[in-house]
Formats: structure tokens, C-alpha cells, sequence
């Protein structure tokens, strides 16, 4: 592809990034100005909308027991890598464009509020047994949500060939023989 045509691709996946972290910082900063843990809005037995502090990793992975720093020095890590692995692939398709943007935002979005929020990642959105949890029975979530993890799994949807073909050039070369020069 010329280099005419990477800027568009460029263009869009900057657009799209930029409209997912707004969008993201908006929704977080409405449930954190306006929705209560003490009186959530259940939307169904499953489905309710509250603040969660997720100080921890993804699905509060080592919550109370490793320093903010670490999620936030692996998420910065993770983002850098994505960006270098899928460069060429953002420049010449826009379906991967779009799915690096995505990622990229949702993981911008929750490193910003460890960041911004006093090192904790604000979920609102809540499945589980709701009803469960209301009568004091914590362990009846199965996910706390923001926008965020929702635009990963959206872009990872959206990367899956490009998954699938970095998978298969890490397998293909772990087929390979070991090859040991001797010295003569």
C-alpha cells in the first residue's frame, strides 16, 4: 500500500481511538458523579449499574495484595508492545486499525484512571446475581465492566486474524529444527 493511502488508515484509527477514551472518561465520570453501591439500578436480576473501585488487575486479579504500581507498569507495557506488533498491520487494513484503536483506547482508558483516580479502575457496569449481591452475598458478581473492557474485547474481536496469523508464525517457527554448529 503507498503511502497515500496508510495516512487515511492512520486517520481513522486515531479518529476511532479518540472517540472510545472520550466516550470512556465520560461514562466513568457519570457513574462515579451519579450512581451509588448503596442504591444501584437494576436493570434485571443479572445486569445493574454502580461504582466499582477495581484496584487490581482484570477481574480484580491480585486485589488487596500487589502495589498499584504493578498494574500500571504492566498495562503501559502491554500497550507499547500491542503498538509495535501491529504497526504495518494498522497502516494497511482497516479492520485491524480499528481493532488496535480499540484496544489501545480501552487500555489507555484504564491506565488513566489508575492515574487519575487514586490508583483504581472505575467499573459500573455489573453482571451477575444481582438481586444476590444487593442481600449482602458478594461473591454472586461474575464481572464488573466499564467501557473500557468493553471496547478490548471489541478490538481483540476485530484483531482475531491477525492474531491468528502472528500464532501461526510463532508455531511455524517453533517447528523448526535446533541447528548446534559445532567448531571444527
Amino acid at each position: 500500500m503507498q503511502k497515500a493511502q496508510r495516512i487515511p488508515l492512520i486517520k481513522l484509527a486515531t479518529f476511532v481511538f479518540l472517540s472510545a477514551l472520550m466516550l470512556d472518561a465520560w461514562t466513568k465520570t457519570l457513574a462515579f458523579l451519579y450512581l451509588e453501591p448503596a442504591n444501584p439500578l437494576v436493570g434485571s436480576d443479572h445486569i445493574a449499574l454502580f461504582p466499582v473501585r477495581n484496584d487490581a488487575l482484570a477481574f480484580s486479579i491480585g486485589a488487596d495484595s500487589i502495589s498499584p504500581s504493578i498494574p500500571f507498569i504492566l498495562r503501559i507495557t502491554l500497550l507499547v508492545i500491542i503498538l509495535w506488533l501491529t504497526w504495518r498491520d494498522i497502516q494497511n487494513n482497516a479492520r485491524t486499525a480499528i481493532g488496535v484503536a480499540l484496544l489501545v483506547a480501552g487500555g489507555t482508558g484504564n491506565t488513566m484512571d489508575i492515574m487519575f483516580r487514586d490508583g483504581a479502575v472505575i467499573d459500573f457496569l455489573v453482571v451477575g446475581q444481582v438481586r444476590a449481591w444487593i442481600n449482602d452475598k458478594p461473591d454472586a458478581i461474575i464481572a464488573a465492566l466499564n467501557l473500557a473492557d468493553l471496547w478490548i474485547l471489541a478490538g481483540l474481536i476485530l484483531m482475531y486474524p491477525l492474531i491468528r496469523r502472528l500464532g501461526a508464525g510463532i508455531r511455524k517457527h517453533l517447528r523448526r529444527p535446533l541447528v548446534f554448529v559445532r567448531d571444527a
